[in-house]
């Protein structure tokens, strides 16, 4: 047989009174969630930064790699190669 009572004599053992089961945290618990969750998406836009600025570089250096090869390659053509 089942304890449930719709009208118990003690309402605290009545399950739909839910602040007999469930104490108040005073929203700790919630805060610390909204904590973590902003703590990641912070990291995560900070490797994005850092991605973006290594590529970036890496981009950059290999271009100027390139054209120091080019105008090294250009400088050791004769002067009859650029006059025709």
């Amino acid at each position: 047989m089942s304890d449930y009572n719709p009208n118990p004599r003690d309402p605290s053992r009545d399950p739909r009174n839910y602040d007999a089961y469930y104490e108040p945290s005073g929203g700790k618990g919630l805060t610390l969630v909204v904590g973590i969750l902003v703590a990641i998406a912070l990291v995560s836009q900070l490797k994005e930064l850092g991605v973006s600025l290594l590529r970036t570089y890496t981009g950059e250096k290999l271009v100027l790699g390139f054209r120091g090869r080019l105008f090294s390659h250009v400088q050791r053509l004769s002067l009859s190669y650029h006059d025709s």
